[in-house]
């Protein structure tokens, strides 16, 4: 049987998650994309269906998984390290483009618990302020700060 399915990709966009699903019968690929998997089956499998059989355009056989697209077309936004007041990225967040040596004036001092660096930056994190403690220090992508959450105090930017 001729496989119907290709990689796809999701994003999120105003920081809500959205699927993008593809369907590839023989040299076709449609995609689509909608705020639930469900949904971007569904709408992948009737764009298919313009063209192509309905054995070949089954919502069931489309691959769906997520990735992070910025919706917001301010160059700044990829030109910040945004740190998280919860895991996996999640909640009250904040974006730091300098070195700041004291979180205390950004109320988010010990309250770091994930972040988001970059590509290509390198940050190192203290638990003091004026860049004193221990210290942790991380590449472009993101992470959670386990074994470190809710005791950074300052920050420095090492690479851009």
């Amino acid at each position: 049987m001729i496989s119907c399915v290709s990689p796809a990709f999701a994003a999120k966009h105003n920081n809500d998650e959205i699927y993008v699903c593809t369907l590839s019968p023989f040299t076709d690929t449609f995609a689509d994309a909608a705020r639930t998997e469900d949904a971007a089956r569904y709408k992948v499998a009737q764009r298919c269906l313009k063209s192509q059989s309905d054995m070949f355009c089954r919502a069931q056989e489309a691959n769906c998984f997520t990735t992070s697209l910025s919706a917001n077309n301010d160059h700044n936004s990829h030109k910040s390290v945004k740190l998280f007041s919860k895991k996996n990225q999640k909640g009250h967040s904040i974006d730091i483009s300098r070195d700041k040596p004291n979180f205390f004036d950004t109320d988010f001092n010990d309250k770091m618990v994930s972040f988001k660096i970059p590509s290509g930056w390198k940050v190192r994190f203290y638990e003091d302020i004026n860049y004193q403690g221990k210290s942790y220090t991380y590449k472009g992508g993101k992470d959670n700060a386990d074994g470190f959450e809710h005791a950074i105090s300052s920050m420095k930017i090492l690479k851009k």
